[in-house]
């Protein structure tokens, strides 16, 4: 996604009709990736107050950011893939677990298998 020349205010907002352009965000995850002279990096600012992130509104020559208050902790990740930047900062921040492969219905071959040879038992263990 592609947001240059454009500036974002990094505070939650359960919004009405809320569109994907809409400002301030909906959900803020105050971390981005950036590519320059084909080299990748991220920054993550590490601070929970109202923040804003300007990607060259102000000047096509930098990007910034900052917040009403609170301390100034950011943390930078170079590349040089959009990987190695992902990677560090899940590294940082952690990573998901995967959930169990029953919970995102993964082929559904071992359960019919398994239904197979538990459900005779199951009736006559149940039966009247």
């Amino acid at each position: 996604m592609n947001r240059r020349n454009r500036a974002f205010t990094m505070w939650n907002t359960d919004e009405f009709g809320w569109q994907e352009f809409n400002d301030p965000l909906y959900k803020t995850i105050p971390y981005f990736i950036g590519v320059r002279a084909g080299r990748a990096y991220g920054v993550f600012f590490d601070n929970t107050w109202r923040s804003v992130f300007d990607f060259g509104k102000e000047s096509p020559d930098y990007f910034s950011f900052g917040a009403e208050g609170g301390e100034m902790n950011y943390y930078f990740f170079a590349g040089p893939t959009p990987k190695d930047v992902v990677s560090a900062y899940t590294a940082l921040v952690g990573r998901s677990l995967l959930p169990p492969a029953l919970d995102v219905g993964l082929p559904a071959k071992p359960l019919q298998l398994l239904s197979r040879s538990i459900g005779p038992r199951h009736r006559a263990d149940h039966a009247e």
